[in-house]
């Protein structure tokens, strides 16, 4: 076939580009859409594992409420914070790394407010405690700092979770750069 005998034409020319040009501190070659694929692949993978967590947090904490986390997440780039009753971090999407720079595993147990930093506005850390203490959701946009310090705005919607049994559970947070 011709589009499969040029994609190994293609490839042979590239590896040996690579291979050419080995010795050198940058190896130049042709972007191939192989690469491109497979970074999307991986970060499809990602979510997909993503969906599967939220999914399986979902039925063990027994919410009810009901969010569709493939639009949050697949559609709406959202990354996904859950805390505990405490406001401890218990999940946090892998798209944070892309957020903020800190790996899921990272920001376990710590709480949200570890983001904060000065520049923070005060107002509106007040209007999301208070929500928070009342139980119910809100919609705030607030200064967060980066791993390397650096300030990015955060818009976040918050609500309270609850279980079969009315007992509060999770809090979850969908954040995006704004």
């Amino acid at each position: 076939m011709q589009t499969n005998t040029s994609f190994h034409v293609l490839k042979d020319n590239y590896l040996g580009m690579a291979k050419d040009n080995i010795s050198s501190s940058i190896a130049a070659g042709p972007l191939m859409c192989w690469d491109m694929f497979m970074d999307s692949y991986h970060r499809k993978m990602e979510l997909a594992d993503d969906l599967a967590s939220l999914k399986k947090l979902s039925k063990k904490m027994e919410w009810q409420s009901r969010f569709d986390f493939e639009e949050a997440l697949f559609r709406k780039g959202n990354t996904i914070l859950v805390t505990d009753a405490a406001l401890k971090i218990v999940y946090a999407s892998s798209s944070i790394l892309l957020m903020n720079g800190y790996t899921p595993a990272e920001v376990i147990g710590l709480k949200p407010s570890y983001f904060q930093g000065p520049d923070t506005s005060e107002e509106t850390k007040s209007i999301v405690r208070t929500a928070v203490v009342k139980q119910i959701p809100f919609e705030q946009t607030l200064v967060n700092y980066t791993k390397d310090g650096l300030p990015y705005n955060c818009h976040i919607t918050g609500f309270a979770l609850f279980n079969a049994a009315h007992k509060l559970v999770n809090y979850i947070a969908f954040e995006k750069l704004a």
